[in-house]
């Protein structure tokens, strides 16, 4: 199993709970679909996104070309006022715990484009069994529109790549 980690494309102000992307978040968006059809990044088979429209805004390019839904998943919501850390580190590594467990129950090569936020991601960065140490300076900053690229095999999360379409 393939999963990519996104952060969403660039927001906007407005409305101030649940902003679109901007413009350049849209240029982003395409780039990643760009991404796809040049073989830079592998084809999706599933989109998973958290509540927020940025989420689903940002793969939404893809989600037409390949006629994919996006999936939302409250586990990628960002921090919720209301949660305690230790309760947002519970929902994250629940997320990251059912990918594990699913791609070694799952013979299909499938590959999730994942799509949350800068928290959502900082917290998983170090709740990923991954070959490589994710809690370095090189997975410590998150533009907008960022990815990670992982290959999921026998629980163990190989990192393949990270960087940014545009």
């Amino acid at each position: 199993m393939n999963v990519l980690l996104f952060r969403h494309g660039q927001k906007g102000l407005t409305p101030f709970d649940n902003p679109h992307l901007t413009a350049d978040g849209f240029v982003q968006a395409e780039a990643i679909l760009k991404s796809v059809n040049n073989k830079a990044l592998p084809d999706p088979t599933e989109l998973w996104v958290s509540e927020k429209i940025r989420t689903t805004q940002t793969l939404q390019f893809v989600g037409r070309n390949f006629k994919l839904a996006p999936r939302i998943r409250k586990e990628l919501d960002l921090r919720q006022d209301f949660e305690t850390q230790k309760t947002f580190k519970d929902r994250v590594q629940s997320l990251v715990h059912e990918i594990t467990t699913s791609s070694q129950n799952n013979s299909e090569l499938n590959t999730i484009y994942l799509c949350t936020h800068y928290d959502w991601i900082e917290e998983a960065m170090s709740l990923i069994p991954c070959d490589t140490d994710l809690k370095t300076y090189q997975f410590a900053h998150w533009g907008p529109a960022q990815f990670a690229s992982f290959e999921i095999e026998n629980g163990l999360w190989k990192f393949i790549k990270k960087g940014t379409c545009v």
